[in-house]
């Protein structure tokens, strides 16, 4: 068994996923291995919607960069969370299709 339990992917490799296949081979060959290991892979710095649906693609369920939000000091995280904690989710609420 592998001893960790996320892959992280660099901004690096996540620039290239909307264009060749050649350009996303790496993302793409990492999601797989992710995958295949049972690990979760985060793909970092996804600066657009496209970005975000290609991953989703992928099979990335967890990223972070600037199309989700800028970076946020700790006391506006909390702020952030403890706004969403008073008004959660509805029950029949559902993932969002990817803007496009």
């Amino acid at each position: 068994t592998c001893p960790v339990d996320v892959l992280k992917v660099d901004k690096l490799f996540i620039d290239g996923v909307t264009g060749t296949a050649e350009q996303a081979a790496i993302a793409t060959s990492l999601a797989h291995i992710a995958q295949v290991m049972r690990l979760r892979a985060v793909a970092e710095g996804v600066e657009t919607a496209d970005q975000a649906e290609r991953l989703y693609q992928l099979g990335y369920r967890l990223a972070q960069g600037f199309h989700f939000a800028p970076p946020l000091s700790a006391g506006n995280i909390e702020q952030i969370l403890d706004t969403r904690a008073e008004s959660p989710a509805p029950e029949s609420w559902e993932r969002p299709a990817l803007a496009g």
